[in-house]
């Protein structure tokens, strides 16, 4: 595009710029729903809603099983999960 003058320096440098910004300003609302590592995050149990009109027996015992188990997790930022949390990155170092 350069040779057929259809193309310069300028407009790359421009259209990189204007690129980057808008890159930038897509993630930075992107970000606002949560990521995997940083919430805000979404209820697990929410999974179990909004998929049939009536839910199978299978996955009303599925939901009431996470229900179950949640109930016996610690907290997020509880001393309990903060403990567990630094007992997992110690094993991770460990590999």
């Amino acid at each position: 595009m350069r040779s057929a003058n259809e193309w310069s320096e300028d407009r790359h440098v421009a259209l990189e710029k204007e690129l980057d910004a808008h890159v930038t300003a897509c993630w930075k609302e992107a970000v606002k729903y949560g990521t995997l590592s940083e919430g805000p995050t979404l209820d697990p149990a929410t999974m179990f809603e909004d998929v049939y009109k009536h839910m199978p027996p299978h996955l009303a015992r599925q939901r009431e099983e996470l229900r179950a188990l949640r109930a016996t997790q610690p907290k997020n930022g509880s001393p309990e999960q903060k403990n567990l949390d630094e007992q997992a990155r110690s094993v991770a170092k460990e590999g």
